[in-house]
This record gives structure tokens, C-alpha cells and sequence, in this order.
């Protein structure tokens, strides 16, 4: 935004020496700021609406005609900027500016920043200087840093604009430009040229060369491959397509080892016209060469072809094709004398024969054992889980477990002796339990008339043993005690 400053009387006073030939030099120290819309006079002395004055102004020097004043606020004011003014270190209201829409709009949290470059008709701009502020935003000269506009390629390539900064593109885009449009003959630059050369020296390429040029692939059932040929050191040409090596070109000078009519023939090495090296007439007495006459393929039946193999089968022949493992037919002519045994009959036989004859030819050292399970005949089987029996101690029986073992039951009877003292009587079992942790035993007592007597049964020792005892425990005696009791027990485990 451009912005005219009016300089005040009092300033232009406080500028002009006392014998009004020349500036005096004069510091501005501070700037005020107003909300108020004015508008600048140069009899004005004060800021009218001012609300506060800052001593965050930093200035400079530009141009001879120019100076550059930035100005901070870092407080937290809210307000609308529309006029300022510019006051000298006494206090002299040196410029002013003020319009009627905010020159910037202040926040609490924000920082204002004012930069205003000044240009002087009248004024010696050296005479200035500013506070001790160290911050200062110029524009760039030539002989200073500063804010500088960047020029767009029009205004690049123009080259008339003496402010603006060029880039590296825009530097590219003018200079190509320039060249194109200063290029010409006698120029020096030929930039439209081919080493020295305009277009139309190219234009008869053949002339140029001295030869016409044959063009690489992409003909009539060609590819676009990259053909390659060259003098390799066997003194011959060699020809590569793409990276394939094609091998040699046959010229002249080594012709003999390509075949044509006029080369073939004997010491030729190609005997091209030759099966094995013989020619064709070694041929025409094939059945003689082959010492046998072959097959007909269409007149032999399947018959003759076997009536022909054992026509020249023979002793020494090395084909024998009438002999089985070696023998002839009338050497399997007894198979039952050769196997030693008569063979089933498959369609006689039935089911049982085939068990009978397994069975019949089994026996102790066979290895078949056919009849047995688990090393047992079927008797063995039932004595060992279906058998049963007594002695003299009582009865026994066993029962299969479903586990490859079997379950015993034992019972008996013993008679205690008489008298009112507690009886006992060792019982021995049938047979020998063999696991005691399994073998239950429960009884009971015939105690006949004497009917106030308690009777119990009671184990003792290993039950695997013969030495487990059966007592009855008399409560109270009566005409009767001197009765015997008989004990009835029974045992049950493994």
C-alpha cells in the first residue's frame, strides 16, 4: 500500500539549519498511534486521538531521497490503526498520516508491524537517523540487504526493471530468450545450427555420406532386432543379432564347406548323398543284407509273428521263446508232482475245505498256527475262561474280564467249634487269587435255634495265601451254646 506523508512545519523547521542553506541532522525516536481517522496537515502539532506512542522504531537510509521506518508494538492492545505520526527525540511532530479505513487491525495475542519507506522531494534524506532500535526491514539497493519484489518471466525477459530481483529460473527462461531473439548471422551464437551447419545441409544425408545407408530391420518379415557384423580374428565375418552370436558368413574362399552339386563327392567330406556312407544301391538287397526276410506288416497275422519267433528260437539263439524260466512246456506237465502238493481247487472247494486243509497242514514248527489264538487251542481258551471246579477247601470258577484277563469266584462252608468263647477257623482257598487288592469276602452264619447270637465274618492275612481265618463272635450264651456254627463265605476277585 502506498502511503503520502505529510511533513509537518515544525518538522521541515527542525530539519533546515539555522542559515537556511542546508538540513541540520534530526533523530526520529518515536512513533504515536491513533484510532482516529484524520486527515494530515502541515500546521498540525499532535496526533489527534492518540492512544499511545512506541519507541520500537528502527529506520535507515535508502537512497538519498528515501528513508525506511519500521515500527513494532509487542503489547497486548486491541485496537484499529488509521493515523500515525512520526516525532522527533524533542518531541517535534516531524510527519503525519491518517485515512479513514484501518491501516492494520491489532490483536491481543498478535505483534504490530509497521515498515513505511518515505521519499523526500525537498529534504536531504542523509540528515536523518533513528533511535537505537535494532530491528529495520529496507528494501534492497545495490549497496544494501533488504525486502526485495522477485520479477516474474515477463518482466525478466523485458530486462527494463532496475527493482526487481531475478531467480535462477527467471535468469534461464530471459537469457534462452535473448539468445533466440539475438541469434542471427553474425551474431556469433548460430544457436539455430548443427555443427556450423543450417538444416538444409542434412537434407541429401547419402550425398553427405558417399554411400547409401541400408536400414537395420522392419521390412517384409523382419524384425527390429539389432543386427551386428564385423571382421572377427579367424579372417572371416561374424554376425551378431542383439547379443546371439549367428556365427560366420560363408564367402568365396570358404564355399567348399557349404554343399552344392558341383563340390559333393568323394574326399568332399559331405557325402551328402549317402545313408551310413553308402550310397543308395548298398541298399537294394535289403532282405540279403539282413540275412532274414522281415515281416510284412500288412500280410502276417499275430499268429504268424509267433510261428515265426519260435521257427528261429533255438539252442544258442539267445531267445528262447518257447521255454519258461528255461524249461519246455512238458517240464510242467506233473505241477502237482513239481509242487509236491495237490493245489485247491478254486471252484470246488469251499470255504470249509480251505480251513480244513489250513488246519491240516498246520502243526509245531509250521509258522502258520492257524488254529490257535494267542498261542492257544479253543480248548485251552475255554479251560482258562470258562473253567470251574472243587476240592476240599470249596468251589471255584472263572469268568472272562473282557480284558485278556478273568474274574474268580470262590465259595465254601466251615464250622466253628462249640463252647461261649469266640470261635475261629482257618480257611484255605480252592485256588490262589492273584491280585489281593481286588478279592472281596462277605459270609454269614447258621445260627439255628440260638437266635440271640451275632455272628461276623473276618479276613485275615493275604487272601492269595491259605492262611486267611473265618472267625464267629458269640454275643451271649444260652441252653444252646454249646451248638456248633456253620459259616457260609464267599470271596470274589482276581
Amino acid at each position: 500500500m502506498a502511503f503520502t506523508i505529510t511533513i509537518t512545519n515544525a518538522g521541515r523547521a527542525a530539519i533546515v539549519n539555522a542559515q537556511n542553506t542546508g538540513t541540520a541532522p534530526v533523530t526520529i525516536a518515536q512513533i504515536g498511534l491513533s484510532p482516529t481517522a484524520i486527515v494530515p496537515a502541515p500546521t498540525m502539532t499532535v496526533l489527534a486521538g492518540e492512544m499511545k506512542r512506541t519507541g520500537s522504531i528502527a529506520g535507515d537510509v535508502v537512497a538519498n531521497d528515501t528513508i525506511h521506518v519500521t515500527a513494532m508494538d509487542e503489547s497486548a492492545d486491541v485496537y484499529s490503526l488509521r493515523a500515525f505520526g512520526l516525532y522527533l527525540a524533542d518531541g517535534t511532530l516531524f510527519a503525519i498520516y491518517g485515512q479513514a479505513a484501518p491501516i492494520l487491525e491489532k490483536v491481543a495475542a498478535s505483534i504490530a508491524l509497521l515498515s513505511v519507506d518515505v521519499i523526500f522531494t525537498d529534504i536531504d534524506a542523509a540528515a536523518i537517523t533513528f533511535g537505537d532500535a535494532s530491528f529495520i526491514n529496507p528494501p534492497a539497493t545495490t549497496e544494501r540487504q533488504g525486502v526485495v519484489e522477485l520479477a516474474t518471466p515477463v518482466e525478466a525477459q523485458a530486462g527494463i526493471d532496475a527493482l526487481r530481483a531475478l531467480t535462477p529460473s527467471g535468469a534461464r527462461a530471459a537469457i534462452l530468450g535473448w539468445l533466440l531473439a539475438q541469434d542471427g548471422s553474425g551474431s556469433g551464437l548460430d544457436a539455430d545450427m548443427l555443427d556450423g551447419q543450417h538444416g538444409a545441409f542434412y537434407t541429401n544425408i547419402p550425398a553427405r555420406l558417399g554411400y547409401t545407408p541400408v536400414q537395420m530391420g522392419t521390412g517384409v518379415g523382419q524384425l527390429g532386432n539389432t543386427v551386428k557384423i564385423g571382421w572377427s580374428p579367424a579372417y572371416r565375418l561374424k554376425v551378431t543379432i542383439d547379443t546371439v552370436d549367428q556365427g560366420y558368413l560363408v564367402m568365396d574362399g570358404n564355399i567348399a564347406d557349404v554343399w552344392r552339386s558341383s563340390n559333393d563327392g568323394s574326399g568332399s567330406g559331405l557325402d551328402a548323398d549317402m545313408l551310413d556312407g553308402q550310397h543308395g544301391s548298398w541298399y537294394a538287397d535289403i532282405i540279403g543284407r539282413l540275412g532274414y526276410t522281415p515281416l510284412n506288416y500288412y500280410s502276417y497275422t499275430a499268429a504268424d509273428v509267433l510261428a515265426k519267433v519260435v521257427s528261429v528260437d533255438g539252442s544258442g539263439s539267445g531267445l528262447d521263446a518257447d521255454l519258461l524260466d528255461g524249461q519246455q512246456g512238458s517240464w510242467y506237465a506233473d505241477i502237482i508232482g513239481r509242487l509236491g502238493y495237490t493245489p485247491l481247487n478254486y471252484y470246488s472247494y469251499t470255504a470249509g475245505d480251505v480251513l480244513a486243509k489250513l488246519v491240516s497242514v498246520d502243526g509245531s514248527g509250521s509258522g502258520l498256527d492257524a488254529d490257535l489264538w494267542r498261542g492257544k487251542t479253543p480248548a485251552q481258551h475255554i479251560a482258562d475262561y470258562h473253567s470251574s471246579g472243587s476240592n476240599a477247601n470249596g468251589h471255584w470258577r472263572k469268568y472272562p474280564d473282557g480284558a485278556g484277563g478273568f474274574v474268580i469266584e470262590q465259595w465254601g462252608a466251615v464250622v466253628l467249634g462249640t463252647g461261649y468263647n469266640v470261635q475261629f477257623a482257618a480257611v484255605t482257598f480252592p485256588i490262589e487269587f492273584t491280585d489281593a487288592a481286588t478279592v472281596h469276602i462277605s459270609g454269614n452264619a447258621n445260627k439255628g435255634a440260638n437266635a440271640g447270637w451275632n455272628v461276623a465274618v473276618i479276613c485275615f492275612a493275604d487272601p492269595t495265601t491259605t492262611g486267611s481265618q473265618i472267625t464267629a463272635d458269640s454275643a451271649k450264651s444260652d441252653q444252646y451254646f454249646n451248638r456248633p456254627v456253620t459259616v457260609r463265605w464267599r470271596a470274589v476277585g482276581r
